[in-house]
């Protein structure tokens, strides 16, 4: 009797096994973990630094998840935390707001972890205060339960009376509707989409006005990129140099530096290379085929 219960339990174990493998295969059908799986977020790119204490400056990332199901649409949110708060708002393009907004939807072949990445638009409120701060993301199935969250090192917000000034041109055609990336060397010090973007941010929306938060400084020799949204990290056109080609030099804190002396964009030659440049470690680590660049950050 003894024997028999054991084989007929087992036989209900394997029966109920091969049921739910079955159903599994089902056409159509995703296990509940699979259909609320929230991916895994990357920021592939983002300023270092961003307005503290209000909520007219917004900043720029680009946000890639991966680890999806194909044939499946996504919605995310991203928000800036400080201590146990999250502040500010966010968009992908048109108004800001605080609810999820759409991620895209997967490709039918994208094979088993598919990919979507989109251009972020946040700024803070005037609860943001100086210093750092994280980034949260979270990424669900459109109308999915609320997933657990992705944090990411944020930017330093800063105190734009003492620490902080703000780059703006009126003039950037050529930067119109591209990302605009400013850098000391190899760092990331703000980033913001020139106009029209789309976004409601309440700036002009003129071809090629922009304006974003820096650290302030003296002869920063901060270097100004334009990037194409659809090639995030690669420049396009040339490069203006703070301090040359009529570029202003200095960022002075609380107040708003024109760069509209600039040459549109700078040409740049071997001859006027700074350190700070990205171009000038290449050359340097041409010349030098050691395969290293080392680039030095402004002191």
């Amino acid at each position: 009797m003894k024997i028999h219960l054991v084989l007929r339990t087992l036989l209900i174990v394997t029966l109920s096994m091969a049921l739910a493998m079955a159903t599994a295969m089902m056409p159509g059908f995703q296990q509940t973990e699979l259909v609320y799986a929230d991916g895994t977020s990357t920021i592939n790119h983002m300023p270092l630094y961003a307005r503290a204490g209000g909520n007219d400056t917004p900043f720029a990332m680009h946000l890639t998840v991966s680890g999806l199901n194909q044939d499946t649409a996504y919605e995310f949110t991203a928000r800036i935390r400080q201590g146990t708060q999250d502040y500010g708002s966010f968009t992908t393009g048109g108004n800001f707001g605080t609810s999820y907004l759409s991620l895209g939807t997967t490709a039918s072949d994208c094979g088993t972890s598919c990919l979507l990445s989109t251009w972020v638009y946040l700024r803070g409120t005037t609860s943001v205060s100086a210093g750092a701060s994280e980034v949260r993301v979270r990424v669900r199935v459109v109308g999915g339960s609320t997933p657990a969250p992705d944090d990411h090192t944020g930017p330093t917000f800063l105190d734009m009376t003492t620490g902080g000034g703000w780059l703006e041109e009126t003039a950037g055609t050529a930067r119109a509707g591209r990302a605009v990336v400013v850098r000391d060397g190899a760092d990331i010090v703000g980033m913001y989409v020139a106009e029209d973007n789309g976004v409601n941010e309440g700036y002009t929306s003129d071809a090629g006005y922009y304006r974003l938060a820096v650290p302030s400084c003296t002869n920063c020799g901060y270097t100004i990129e334009t990037w194409d949204l659809s090639a995030p990290g690669t420049m396009v056109d040339n490069v203006n140099t703070m301090g040359q080609g009529g570029c202003p030099a200095d960022v002075t804190a609380g107040s708003t530096t024109s760069l509209n002396a600039c040459a549109t964009p700078t040409a740049i030659t071997l001859s006027g290379l700074r350190a700070t440049s990205p171009f000038a470690a290449l050359a340097v680590g041409l010349l030098a085929a050691a395969g290293l660049v080392v680039l030095r950050k402004r002191t």
